[in-house]
């Protein structure tokens, strides 16, 4: 017996979002969810699957200001986005507004995807971030064929980015990535029903712990042992739920 999974959203987003780039106009979404939720990995795919130009930005935690904005600008050098490094200045822009003005000038004239993981963390480096996607979206991104994609686990401060009072207000849609569900985790693990669910119950649904999880493995034997084995490698994403 197998429990019912729901209809999954990413895929008729993924055709609804394309059709918008490819249309001509600009899209953009704020994804939020929880850590180990696993939001990161599908928006790769999502990038791989549409054979488009893009770059994938993930902020450090941790870092400066300057240190982020170098990082930026290394990745949109390194990136599918721009084939031809040539085009992004090797002075690090001193700004965010610049960083997104060197972006604005790699994009291609053909739909191109664009993604800033873990916004909340340049945010919390420069006071000014929360004006800059906002005066770049308006000015240089919402007329190109590009897809920004908005990402955080920081669910307060995605909300607040996104506010009425906020810069941002009324231009990204929303999407919220929950953890699996109970059949999703049946599917993933390969258990009958009452130990779906029990694996679900000890993890949460988080993929970061299912990924750790052997297939068929019932929930007693995977906590028995996890709880002992002291690696850290193997432990983690288990007891960050616990």
């Amino acid at each position: 017996m197998k429990l019912e999974r729901p209809p999954c959203f990413v895929n008729a987003s993924d055709k609804r979002r394309s059709g918008d780039v490819r249309g001509g106009a600009g899209s953009a979404v704020a994804l939020r969810g929880r850590r180990q939720v696993g939001k990161s990995r599908p928006v790769q795919e999502f990038c791989d699957r549409t054979r488009e130009p893009y770059v994938f930005f993930t902020a450090t935690k941790g870092a400066s200001a300057l240190e982020g904005l170098a990082d930026f600008a290394a990745e949109l050098r390194e990136s599918p986005l721009a084939p031809n490094p040539d085009v992004v200045p090797e002075q690090a822009p001193t700004s965010w507004p610049d960083a997104f003005r060197m972006l604005a000038s790699a994009l291609p004239d053909a739909p191109a995807v664009v993604v800033l993981d873990e916004l909340p963390r340049p945010a919390e480096q420069d006071a000014v971030f929360d004006g800059a996607p906002q005066t770049a979206w308006d000015r240089l991104l919402s007329h190109r064929p590009v897809l920004l994609l908005l990402l955080g686990s920081d669910l307060h401060m995605m909300e607040r980015f996104t506010a009425y009072d906020r810069p941002f207000y009324g231009r990204a849609d929303h999407l919220v990535l929950g953890p699996l569900n109970p059949a999703e985790t049946q599917e993933a693990l390969g258990l009958g029903v009452a130990d779906a669910i029990d694996a679900h119950l000890v993890s949460g649904g988080l993929p970061g712990v299912l990924r750790a999880w052997p297939h068929s493995t019932p929930a007693l034997d995977f906590v028995e042992r996890e709880c002992g084995d002291p690696a850290p490698h193997r432990s983690s994403a288990f007891r960050s739920r616990h």
